[in-house]
């Protein structure tokens, strides 16, 4: 407790209630500053604010405002400044405070104006936005990171694909990618949707396409592919997270797509220009480690179109039942701007045009 409050106390203020007040005020877990609105003397500190500045009790009433701002712009004059004259009931801003050392501090201010025993008094209270800011620049770097994770479209000989990828967030809990085989006559291709946004979903988002990195390779069935993965993936997955994964080989020698679904259960194909909802069963990956898989194959002709999407497009799926004519282009730009408009998901896609 500062010696201010002392001298009040002793100073003829009798009000034993706002004397208890301002203890417990003392005792709060955030920085409070009383500063005299005539003189921008700082009346009192409370410990939080005295630890957060590294000023003493006795060196915290020797302090004006000046002394803690360092603020170019102002923004906190003329935040004070409206609050006294009514034009504002609460303030809340981002500026720069100094600490004692000279250091430089992001804070988040709230202040109000009012009376106390007679002074005209800003009440305000400061958060540290340090821990915050690096956090928010933590996220921007993996934001950045995941987008690099993200392979480049496709338009060759043999087809187009061309990608949709629209985090709900910063960063994403989906990831695509694929992977040429036999001499580039094959395509292994996948989305991955992880439960969840943050970072914790990135990351487990990242070790899933690791592991169909890996999968692509062995030399089994598609479905024993996705049983590996699910087997290796399981002990990532905890708490109750899982993802919703779907992984294809398109051939194109044989004109055969083969697909495995763990949880991305449809997907819409082109045939004729005519619209076609196709459903693929199969488990969420993580929610159980012996899980089997089944597999599908299509045979397409030149001009079909292939769209492997994540969750966040499957309430824009059409009805199965209904027949829309539609092509490559129009079907691409609908996703394009069903993923760029508001969502409440990650919205991704891989649109495929055979040639």
């Amino acid at each position: 407790m500062t010696d201010y409050l002392t001298e009040w106390q002793s100073s003829g203020t009798n009000d034993c209630h706002y004397w208890e007040r301002l203890k417990l005020i003392d005792m709060l877990d955030e920085a409070l500053v009383f500063i005299d609105a005539d003189t921008n003397k700082i009346v009192y500190m409370n410990k939080k604010a005295c630890q957060l500045y590294e000023y003493n009790d006795s060196e915290a009433l020797l302090l004006s405002l000046g002394d803690i701002l360092c603020d170019p712009e102002h923004i906190a004059a003329n935040q004070l400044n409206m609050l006294r004259a009514g034009n504002l009931k609460k303030s809340n801003y981002l500026t720069m405070h100094r600490k004692k050392n000279g250091q430089m501090l992001n804070v988040e201010v709230s202040a109000q104006f009012m009376r106390l025993h007679g002074t005209d008094t800003y009440v305000v209270v400061i958060r540290d936005m340090t821990a915050d800011l690096l956090l928010k620049a933590d996220v921007l770097r993996a934001k950045k990171i995941q987008r690099r994770l993200l392979p480049a479209d496709i338009d060759n000989d043999v087809t187009i694909m061309k990608s949709i990828y629209e985090p709900h967030g910063h960063i994403s809990g989906d990831l695509y990618g694929y992977i040429w085989q036999n001499g580039g006559t094959r395509l292994f291709g996948y989305i991955i949707d992880v439960m969840g946004h943050g970072i914790a979903t990135a990351l487990q988002a990242a070790t899933v396409r690791l592991l169909f990195e890996q999968a692509a390779h062995l030399d089994v069935e598609l479905n024993f592919k996705m049983a590996w993965l699910n087997e290796n993936a399981s002990p990532y997955f905890v708490e109750d997270s899982f993802a919703a994964v779907i992984c294809f080989e398109i051939d194109f020698i044989t004109h055969t797509l083969t697909c495995c679904a763990g949880g991305i259960n449809h997907f819409i194909m082109l045939h004729d220009d005519r619209q076609h909802v196709m459903t693929v069963p199969g488990l969420y990956l993580g929610l159980m480690e012996n899980a089997t898989f089944d597999i599908c194959r299509i045979q397409f002709n030149r001009g079909d179109s292939f769209f492997f999407l994540s969750d966040g497009f499957t309430e824009y799926l059409p009805e199965k039942s209904e027949t829309i004519r539609s092509d490559f282009k129009t079907e691409y730009n609908r996703l394009l701007k069903l993923a760029s408009g508001p969502h409440r998901d990650d919205a991704t896609a891989m649109c495929f045009r055979i040639k």
